[in-house]
């Protein structure tokens, strides 16, 4: 009886002390301002901004945009450097470094 007390004792003991460990993960926010200008959208002037990919430090693709309206898009990402692709009229394939801090927002103009 002894054993099995202090068996489940032992369990209770590891379950309270797991709820203790937590893995935190810090976030921040990306504002990508990719704005290209004014169109006519059915009589409404609106502001268009063009498509962005952006990729993490190991090149991978971490969030993809097509063509939107009105305004920038902010995205919450884990902090870190991420590498913004996208293609500017004037100069084709471009790529911008940005840099996500913990409960921060970092603003990325593509130009």
């Amino acid at each position: 009886m002894k054993k099995y007390i202090f068996a489940l004792s032992l369990v209770f003991f590891f379950i309270l002390s797991l709820n203790s460990f937590s893995i935190e993960i810090y976030n921040g926010y990306l504002k990508i301002d990719s704005y290209i200008g004014l169109v006519n959208d059915d009589g409404i002037e609106r502001k268009l901004f063009a498509p962005y990919k952006i990729f993490n430090k190991n090149d991978e693709l971490v969030r993809e945009s097509g063509y939107h309206f009105d305004r920038p898009h902010t995205v919450e990402l884990e902090e870190g450097e991420y590498k913004i692709v996208y293609f500017s009229f004037e100069f084709g394939k471009k790529e911008l470094n940005c840099k996500v801090e913990n409960h921060k927002t970092t603003i990325c103009t593509l130009n």
